[in-house]
Formats: structure tokens, C-alpha cells, sequence
């Protein structure tokens, strides 16, 4: 007798995977997910959700109403309790949405309700949502989760929050990833990096919103907060060895947040093995990049001036660096004299990819031209045209 193809609603898929011998066959969630009628989403839902799924993913950039978000929430607990990744946003929890809010009394209950929700899968390793997860008590909640170890979060317009949550010491003793996208308050960030469990971090991304950058109200991003706010960052994530921040200041006519010296000897104490950092400068400049850390394997700061010449420090000082990403100046008058095998070439191994931000043209004399041309490589990726050569 051939098994029945389908159990309880559900398709049978290790009967299905029998019958194609062996031939591994998976259901098509991604484009189920993003179907915008609910009622046809929901039916397929309960259809294709069998135990061996352990990744739910819906678009990260589209918020769903929270009454559906519950809906799926609740079909995938009864057939896929086991997730280990899960991607999901419900509407209403911005800083806008909070003003407009038809029923403020019953906020806090539909958060707690929504976060309690994620809870449930307790084996989930990778949670990616909105701002909603980030409310104290939201937070607190989702410490119960012990396998997480990834979190990513597009954060938007946050309301005004007080962090004053005590956590256990057991909370997200996995917790080593956390993604922060579309930052749309200072004060918002700096109140929510005083969390001490931030503290076992070893990779952290932070990406400020078009929101901050353009603002002119009491919560304007500025040169003060920057330095202050990156200091707490390598007080408060001590461990931290891949850390990426983004400011596209300059992209909005900003001139890079600098960053003291005080910051920089802050910096110093962290191990970083990767750094990207976009609309910051270091006081010290190539001086303090090319010496901080001397076992970084990739360091980008998109928005550093150096020079060409300036280069063979980082050569001679970070033997394992692999990327290289700074303003580098392409002036004709900087142009260095060297041979193919000395160390400020870009043919040598710590520029095996090195990249530079400079779109600009100059004059040259054909002499310096000739001698700029020897630096374009194979292995290495300059931003310039080549008609500038």
C-alpha cells in the first residue's frame, strides 16, 4: 500500500522525496510569503509548513498588519515549532504609529503578545524583525530565547524608551550578532548601547537613517554625538571583532563625524579583526589606522585621506591585512617612485585588495602618469576612471 501523500492537510514530503528517489524537494515559502492577499498566503501556508522547515522568511522591508503576523506565527508553531531563522515585521510600532495609535492602553499587551509569540520557537538561532524587539520589555522577553545568536533589526523612527530592564545573568547567553539598520534617533541608540548585554558582542553593525542625518530638531546628528556615541561602543562591546558603521554623511553634504583621540585610544583596546566605517575620520589619521590593530584583516574607512606614499605604513605594519579601503589622494604630485617587489607597491600581498574612494581628476605630466599606471593591477580595485591616467 503506497503511503498516503498527504497527513492531516499537510503534505507528506518524505513520501514525496521517496517517489523522486532520493531528489531533494522543497516548498517555495519565498514567493507564498510575499503573496499580499492574507487569506491565499495563510491557506498555502497551512498547506506547505511541515516539521522539516526550519527557515520562515517574509520581506524584511514590508510590515504586516500584527493580526496577520499572529496568524502566521501561529500556524508555523503548530507545524514547524523547530525553526532555527526567522524573518518577520509587524506594523505599528513606530515612533509615528505610537502618536496615532487608536488604543495606546492596549500597546504594551499586543508587544508582549507579539514577542511571546517568537518565543515559542525555542531553538531559533537567527531572528530577523523591526523596532518592535527592541522595546525594554520586547527585549526582556525575547532573553528567554536560549539558542539566539543572531539578531538583525530595521529599526526606523523608535519613540522615546527607558532602558531601566534588569535582564538574568543567563539572558541571551548566546547573543553574539546584532544588526542594527535604518537608525532613525541619537537618543534612541546611545540610551539602548548602555545595555550590558551588549558587552558579549563579537560583531555589531550599525547603519544610521536618512532620517538622523537630515533632522534639525533636538535629536540632530552632529560631530559630538558621533565621537560620543562610538567611544561607548568600544566601552560597552569590549569584544567586539567585526564591527561596521555607516553614516553616508557626505552623500547629504556632512562633512565625516571626527573622531577624538580619546576615541581613538578607545578603539585601540578593541580587537578588531574587520572595521568599516563610513562618514567618520580619525584625528590621527593613517598614523593611528596603519598601527592600531595588528592582526586586522580588513579595514575600510571610506572617508580617511591618505596619500600614496602613505601607504607603505599599513604594509609594513598589518601583516595579515587582505582589504584596504581609504580616500587615497591620486594627486600627480604624490606619485612615489618604486619597483614592482617593494613593499609600497600594490602588487604586494597586503594589498591584495585595496580600493580607494577618490573620483577626482588632475593634471599630470606624462612622467607621473607612467608611474600612477604601474599601481593599477589586477588586484587591485581603484574608484578613478582609467581616462585619468
Amino acid at each position: 500500500m503506497i503511503p498516503a501523500l498527504r497527513l492531516d492537510g499537510i503534505l507528506n514530503w518524505q513520501v514525496l522525496l521517496d517517489h523522486l528517489g532520493g531528489r531533494p524537494l522543497l516548498p517555495n515559502l519565498g514567493t507564498i510569503l510575499q503573496n499580499s492577499d492574507s487569506t491565499v498566503c495563510l491557506k498555502w501556508l497551512r498547506i506547505l509548513l511541515a516539521p522539516s522547515v526550519h527557515s520562515l522568511t517574509t520581506s524584511h522591508d514590508h510590515e504586516r498588519p500584527l493580526e496577520m503576523v499572529f496568524e502566521i506565527l501561529g500556524i508555523a508553531r503548530q507545524r514547524c515549532p523547530n525553526l532555527r531563522s526567522l524573518t518577520i515585521s509587524a506594523r505599528g510600532f513606530e515612533a509615528d504609529d505610537v502618536k496615532e495609535d487608536p488604543d495606546p492602553a492596549s500597546l504594551q499587551h499586543r508587544l508582549l503578545q507579539l514577542v511571546s509569540s517568537f518565543v515559542a520557537f525555542q531553538r531559533l538561532t537567527y531572528l530577523r524583525s523591526n523596532g518592535s524587539i527592541l522595546y525594554p520589555q520586547a527585549f526582556l522577553v525575547l532573553s528567554e530565547l536560549p539558542c539566539l545568536e543572531r539578531v538583525a533589526v530595521e529599526v526606523g523612527k523608535m519613540p522615546q524608551l527607558v532602558y531601566d530592564i534588569t535582564l538574568p545573568g543567563t539572558a541571551f547567553s548566546c547573543l553574539r550578532e546584532l544588526g542594527l539598520e535604518n537608525v532613525s534617533s541619537c537618543s534612541w541608540i546611545m540610551d539602548f548601547w548602555s545595555l550590558p548585554v551588549l558587552k558579549q558582542l563579537t560583531k555589531a553593525s550599525i547603519a544610521m537613517g536618512l532620517d538622523v542625518l537630515l533632522s534639525d530638531g533636538d535629536d540632530e546628528y552632529d560631530e559630538d554625538w558621533g565621537d560620543k556615541f562610538l567611544s561607548q561602543v568600544c566601552i560597552q562591546s569590549s569584544n567586539l571583532t567585526h564591527l561596521t558603521f555607516e553614516a553616508m554623511s557626505l552623500n547629504w553634504g556632512r562633512p565625516p563625524l571626527p573622531l577624538s583621540r580619546n576615541t581613538q585610544d578607545l578603539f585601540r583596546l578593541v580587537p578588531f579583526q574587520s572595521l568599516v566605517l563610513r562618514g567618520v575620520r580619525f584625528e590621527d589619521g593613517y598614523k593611528f589606522l596603519s598601527t592600531a590593530w595588528p592582526e586586522i584583516v580588513e579595514l575600510s574607512c571610506s572617508n580617511q585621506p591618505v596619500s600614496l606614499v602613505e601607504l607603505i605604513h599599513f604594509a609594513q605594519n598589518l601583516p595579515n591585512l587582505r582589504k584596504l579601503e581609504l580616500n587615497v589622494d591620486m594627486s600627480g604630485s604624490l606619485v612615489p617612485d618604486y619597483n614592482s617587489s617593494s613593499i609600497c607597491s600594490p602588487r604586494h600581498l597586503a594589498f591584495y585588495r585595496l580600493c580607494t574612494g577618490a573620483h577626482r581628476g588632475f593634471e599630470r605630466t606624462k612622467s607621473q602618469s607612467e608611474r600612477l599606471a604601474g599601481y593599477v593591477s589586477p588586484s587591485v580595485i581603484w574608484h578613478i576612471t582609467l581616462s585619468d591616467l
